[in-house]
């Protein structure tokens, strides 16, 4: 929600936000609510850029990228989410991806004094998560800075939520090969097809192994 929306987006809400806005104004958002198969649903103009649109990553990375420039950073030519500055005599570099910044410097209080810097410009809405130090936990990877030079990345425990979340009629047996010569048939006829709550779960699952 940091940046305006620079072009026509509309979404369709259901379910329990819909409810929700119902009880939190039923006079304003009543009349815009219309119902789909028996279900209440509400379609909105997006005025910010919401997080997840293909278009919000850009138009933040506009702001974080000018906002940075404004306060004497320079963009890397190489990469554009990274950031450099000299202050007092060392670097202070800002890597980003989307609204995750890792930023660095020599001395720890140039870090303290950037970290006010963006929360008074970008921590209006709701307040920066900060994370300090070596270690820090990131999109399910643990993330070690702790040997100089080095930089080890550990993914086993978001591994373990992967396998405890699964529903034990999926966790099946070990296969040689994923290439099987099936892999692209529909079996139409099969009793044991995944209804679409059970579809749902293994696209999510295969996705996070993807990842």
């Amino acid at each position: 929600l940091q940046a305006e929306m620079d072009e026509g987006v509309h979404i369709r809400l259901t379910g329990k936000i819909v409810k929700m806005l119902l009880e939190i104004n039923k006079d304003m958002y009543e009349p815009c609510v219309t119902t789909e198969d028996g279900e209440k649903v509400m379609y909105v103009e997006l005025l910010k850029a919401l997080y997840g649109t293909l278009r919000a990553a850009r138009l933040f990375w506009e702001k974080m990228s000018g906002k940075l420039m404004d306060w004497g950073f320079s963009i890397n030519k190489y990469d554009p989410c990274v950031a450099n500055k000299a202050v007092t005599g060392k670097q202070l570099t800002v890597v980003w991806h989307v609204d995750d910044l890792k930023i660095s410097h020599a001395d720890v209080s140039m870090v303290d004094d950037f970290i006010k810097q963006m929360e008074s410009e970008f921590g209006k809405e709701a307040p920066l998560n900060i994370s300090r130090g070596k270690v820090h936990d990131y999109l399910g990877m643990i993330l070690d800075f702790s040997d100089p030079g080095a930089l080890k990345v550990d993914m086993k425990n978001y591994i373990h939520v992967m396998m405890n979340d699964m529903p034990e009629d999926m966790k099946g047996k070990a296969a040689a090969t994923p290439a099987a010569n099936h892999l692209l048939v529909v079996n139409e006829i099969d009793p044991k097809a995944l209804t679409n709550e059970k579809a749902e779960i293994f696209v999510h699952l295969v996705m996070q192994a993807f990842y």
